[in-house]
């Protein structure tokens, strides 16, 4: 799948920003003290060895209150050297350095591990237990935090998935109260879907929602249902059938045409896209509707282009926004414009105009 140019610019700040946050964390220097322990992990009841738990400390529960709101404390893995260490058996020795001041306060373990054809929440990568808080008055003390059990069940289902009448496939998406993830899977042409997951506790509730794509164009849909969704029985594998939804179609459009871009830096860019939104929309998301590569009619030429791309299907009229991203090596230039869809349109043929600038609100030249 192609990123677009508009994304990799959002990519690129976010990173940026991000090691400045690690760089400025890191001048931070707080007492720290090292504390140990031991834990058990077993998978539907029988020790696990396959590989090694990750464990994190927080000053309260991620999964009981909003995720923001909880303060990591420490981890076991620290400058890649090995701070957790398999005896056998399933048991397992940690170590973790956290905040002097945490010690005489609850703290809540979180542990995660690999596990062969297991769906992992989307955050973590890995299966994640939490625990119930813990209260560390000694740091001395060797910290026992017993067996945990990964108990592992199947969800799966059936759910036809088609654009424009045609099997598309998708992924069928599973999350937990509070905006957690459980898993994500593939559904096949034909509708089948399932997967392995850890098993939510009793009587929790679990959404579904269907993505897919057809080119440039990303297609969601949130399932409402009056089918009972929750996680009943612990450890037991569930088959879901939704009989509001024989299947789920959605509609594209083809739209192909003509443009013409601003230079950068006097020269005709190296890449170009277009991504395109209803009236509605404001630029608000990444996606929008959809979108298309600009295919340059000469190399090194005046900007001169023409366009092919799929769109989520729209309400015809309707004037349509759209965004052009222009890179050329690390310089990169974006513009919005409107363009006006009508009965009349032929959306094989849509002149999108010339443009001499880049920037927001620009009114397009156009015969």
């Amino acid at each position: 799948m192609k990123i677009s140019i508009f994304c990799k610019t959002l990519f690129l700040l976010a990173f940026t920003t991000l090691f400045f946050f690690i760089g400025t964390s890191c001048q931070i220097d707080e007492p720290t003290v090292t504390i140990r322990g031991i834990v058990t992990i077993t998978r539907d009841g029988k020790p696990y060895n396959e590989s090694l738990p990750t464990l994190t400390a927080h000053n309260r529960s991620r999964f009981e209150t909003k995720p923001n709101k909880s303060t990591l404390l420490g981890w076991t893995w620290v400058n890649h050297r090995e701070t957790t260490v398999q005896i056998g058996d399933g048991l397992f020795e940690w170590f973790m350095d956290i905040p002097y001041k945490a010690i005489s306060s609850d703290i809540y373990f979180e542990i995660q591990t690999f596990m062969h054809g297991v769906d992992a929440t989307p955050s973590t990568n890995y299966p994640i237990k939490s625990l119930a808080g813990i209260r560390i008055n000694d740091a001395d003390s060797i910290i026992d935090l017993g067996t945990v059990n990964f108990q592992i069940i199947q969800l799966s289902g059936s759910l036809p998935v088609t654009i424009n009448g045609e099997p598309a496939g998708g992924i069928m998406h599973i999350g937990l109260p509070n905006n957690q993830g459980l898993a994500g899977a593939n559904i096949n042409p034909e509708g089948l879907w399932s997967c392995y997951v850890l098993s939510p506790d009793p009587g929790t509730p679990i959404g579904f929602s269907i993505s897919t794509q057809k080119g440039e164009a990303r297609f969601f849909q949130r399932i409402d249902t009056e089918i009972d969704t929750n996680i009943n029985n612990y450890g037991e594998n569930i088959h879901f059938i939704f009989p509001e939804y024989p299947n789920i179609n959605f509609q594209a459009f083809t739209i192909s045409g003509t443009i013409k871009v601003p230079n950068i830096r006097k020269s005709q860019p190296w890449e170009a896209d277009i991504t395109f939104y209803d009236e509605d929309n404001s630029f608000n998301d990444w996606w929008g509707l959809g979108g298309a590569e600009i295919e340059f009619l000469r190399p090194n030429g005046d900007g001169s282009g023409v366009w092919t791309g799929t769109v989520r299907a729209f309400p015809i009229p309707q004037r349509l926004n759209f965004r052009v991203s222009g890179s050329r090596g690390n310089d990169f230039a974006s513009l919005t414009s409107t363009v006006k869809i009508n009965n009349e349109t032929d959306l094989n043929n849509v002149n999108l105009g010339t443009f001499s600038k880049w920037g927001q609100n620009i009114q397009a030249d156009r015969p």
